[in-house]
């Protein structure tokens, strides 16, 4: 799968990017204005210009995302909090899963059950944060909330828990990749990855 994000870097290009007349959708209309995630749209358009395009795992997904339908939806997303260091899907997926079953739980560790407090706050908006070693068996790995919007994605809805990402240098803001920006091949190839929706 490294060679499909790889694909998709060449083919987006390096920072920084024209993008012509792109502009990232309005917010759905269900969002109130105090959604922090409604602070991201007008930053959308910079960090695709400059943001590096990584692999992110989902954790969880607003449950309408998995099915066909209209409606945008947010995910919470795991992803490389090194630059240096390009996590791929497994590894992000291992970390994705851990924290995923501390969701509902109240471990006796302070970091473990600050985790599991925001995943079980599936309302409350996160900006990227990091997951704890221990959790992530020494990646370094963050994980943020998202937007998923349909038109970004093959088949408009999610097939695997693995998305192509752009996220900023500091690895302090992530955007889902609009697919008219990935590969040919990851496009085609991208319903079919190896880590299924369970």
């Amino acid at each position: 799968m490294s060679l499909l994000l790889t694909a998709t870097r060449d083919a987006f290009g390096p920072a920084p990017r024209a993008l012509g007349t792109w502009a990232p959708p309005p917010p759905p209309k269900w969002m109130p204005a105090d959604d922090a995630l409604h602070a991201t749209y007008p930053a959308y358009r910079r960090l695709l210009e400059t943001g590096d395009i990584v692999w992110a795992h989902v954790i969880q997904a607003n449950s309408a995302l998995y099915g066909v339908g209209a409606q945008d939806a947010p995910a919470t997303v795991a992803f490389g909090a090194d630059r240096a260091v390009d996590l791929g899907p497994a590894r992000l997926g291992d970390a994705a899963s851990r924290a995923f079953r501390l969701k509902g739980t109240k471990p006796k560790d302070v970091a473990l059950a600050r985790i599991a407090e925001m995943l079980t706050d599936s309302m409350g908006r996160k900006a990227a944060y990091d997951l704890p070693i221990g959790l992530t068996r020494g990646a370094a790995v963050r994980a943020a909330d998202v937007m998923i919007h349909r038109a970004f994605l093959p088949q408009s809805r999610l097939l695997t828990r693995e998305l192509p990402v752009v996220v900023s240098p500091a690895r302090d803001a992530v955007a889902l990749l609009p697919r008219r920006f990935w590969a040919d091949d990851l496009q085609r190839q991208w319903p079919m990855l190896s880590v299924r929706l369970g």
